[in-house]
């Protein structure tokens, strides 16, 4: 008598005939919903990225104006504002001009 160590029953058949069904429907049904996902973030994306541009930058413009509104520039007299090598220049200029009117 010669026994046949791996014998295949109807039970074990249907077991794997389950587990391929199982198998095939979620890899399906999981693409499925992962495009579905994926398309509904997407659109969600393109709606509120916009809109959060549109509010940073609004609220950088109010920053701004509230900046100006209570922090005035100083005024500062337009000799402050010369650089050394902007002074030296002038004081050149100068010189030459009043050495042209005594010549």
């Amino acid at each position: 008598m010669s026994k046949n160590p791996f014998v295949f029953s109807e039970l074990t058949i249907i077991k794997i005939i389950y587990g391929m069904v199982a198998l095939i429907s979620g890899l399906t049904v999981g693409v499925v919903v992962a495009i579905c996902i994926s398309l509904i973030k997407l659109v969600e994306s393109l709606i509120t990225f916009p809109l959060e541009v549109y509010r940073m930058m609004m609220q950088s413009y109010k920053t701004r104006i509230m900046m100006q509104a209570f922090m005035p520039k100083s005024p500062q007299e337009p000799e402050e504002e010369k650089s050394e090598s902007e002074k030296m220049w002038e004081r050149h200029i100068e010189r030459i001009k009043n050495n042209n009117k005594n010549i």
